[in-house]
C-alpha cells in the first residue's frame, strides 16, 4: 500500500494529490466488493464443484491485478526529487533507523492517523456481523448492506480525495475522525432496530462518510510527513504498524468486551478512544514534503524499500 500511494503522490499534479492517492484507497472497498461477488458468484455452483475446484477460480483471477502492477512498476518514472538526492553523495545505509532516529513524532503521528480510520473499519463490517448475529440479525442482511456500503464508498473515497485539495487534508480528516466518533454510538443503536434500511443506513454512515473521509485524506498525510530520504520507509512504518495495533486488535477486543459485558458500550468507547488519539495526530500534523533540503539532508536512498526495481 505504502508503495502504491508514494507512486501516486510524487507522479500527481501538485494541486491534485489529494485526489490521485485518493485512487489508491479504493482498492480497499473495490476489493471487498469484488472479491464478495467473485466469491458469491461461485457459490451458485453445486456444493461438490465448489469443493473440488470452483473455490480457486478467484484466487486465480487476482494473477490478473499482479501482472498489472509489475506492468506499472516497471514502466513508471522516478520523480525529479528522487533522481536528485538519488545521486547525492550521502547515503542512508539503513533507512528505518534513520526513520526512527530523526522522525519518530511523523512516525507517531502516521500510527495516530491510522488508529481511528483502520481499528473503526475493522469495528464497522468485521465485528459487526458478529455483534448482528449475537443480537439476531441474519449475517446475510448486515454482509448485503456492507456490501452496498462499500461500493457507494468506491465513489465517496474519491469526491473526498478532491475536496482535500481543495480545503485541506488536515480540515478533511478532521471532519471524517468527528464524524466518527459522533457515529459511535448511533451506530449500534441503528443495528438494534432489527431492520434493513437501519442497518444500511449505519453501515452508510460508518463508512462512505466517515472511513471514506478519513481514508481519503490520509496517504497524502502521511507522504507529507516525511522528507524524500524516507519517505517511503517512514509511510511503510506507521502505516503498518498502526494497521497492526488498531485492525489487528480492535476486533479481538470487540469480541472480548462482547463477551464479558454483553454490551456495544464498551466497543464504542474504544471508537471514541481511538477518534482521541487520531484527533491527537492530526492536530500536531505538519508537512515536510516542502521542506528545503540541507547539505546534511542530501542523500542517496541506497539500501531503503525505495530502490529501483529495474
Amino acid at each position: 500500500m505504502g508503495g502504491g500511494v508514494l507512486m501516486l503522490s510524487e507522479n500527481a499534479p501538485a494541486q491534485q494529490k489529494g485526489y490521485y492517492t485518493a485512487w489508491s484507497q479504493v482498492g480497499v472497498s473495490g476489493g471487498f466488493v469484488l472479491s464478495s461477488l467473485a466469491f458469491y458468484l461461485v457459490q451458485l455452483l453445486p456444493q461438490d464443484d465448489v469443493l473440488a475446484w470452483a473455490w480457486r477460480i478467484p484466487f486465480l483471477l487476482s494473477l490478473f491485478i499482479f501482472l498489472v502492477g509489475v506492468y506499472i512498476r516497471r514502466n513508471i518514472e522516478e520523480n525529479a526529487e528522487f533522481v536528485a538526492r538519488k545521486n547525492e553523495s550521502t547515503e542512508i545505509q539503513l533507512p528505518v533507523l534513520s526513520a526512527f532516529k530523526h522522525h519518530p513524532k511523523a512516525i507517531l503521528q502516521a500510527i495516530g492517523l491510522r488508529l481511528a480510520e483502520n481499528g473503526a473499519v475493522y469495528i464497522f463490517f468485521t465485528f459487526s456481523v458478529v455483534y448482528c448475529k449475537h443480537i439476531g440479525i441474519e449475517t446475510s442482511q448486515v454482509i448485503a448492506a456492507v456490501t452496498i456500503a462499500m461500493t457507494v464508498e468506491i465513489a465517496t473515497i474519491l469526491g473526498w480525495g478532491w475536496l482535500s485539495d481543495r480545503i485541506g487534508r488536515k480540515t478533511l480528516y478532521y471532519i471524517g475522525v468527528t464524524g466518527m466518533a459522533l457515529v459511535a454510538f448511533p451506530f449500534f443503536w441503528l443495528l438494534h432496530m432489527h431492520s434493513f434500511p437501519a442497518i444500511l443506513l449505519a453501515m452508510l454512515l460508518a463508512l462512505p462518510v466517515c472511513h471514506g473521509a478519513m481514508i481519503a485524506a490520509q496517504p497524502c498525510m502521511m507522504v507529507e510527513l516525511f522528507p524524500v530520504e524516507v519517505r517511503y520507509t517512514g509511510l511503510a512504518l506507521g502505516h503498518e504498524i498502526g494497521a497492526v495495533i488498531s485492525g489487528g486488535i480492535s476486533p479481538m477486543l470487540a469480541v472480548a468486551f462482547l463477551m464479558k459485558w454483553d454490551s456495544y458500550v464498551p466497543v464504542a468507547l474504544m471508537l471514541l478512544a481511538f477518534a482521541l488519539l487520531a484527533l491527537g495526530g492530526a492536530v500536531q500534523y505538519s508537512s515536510a514534503r516542502d521542506a528545503a533540503p540541507t547539505a546534511a539532508g542530501a542523500v542517496n536512498i541506497r539500501g531503503s524499500v525505495r530502490r529501483d526495481a529495474r
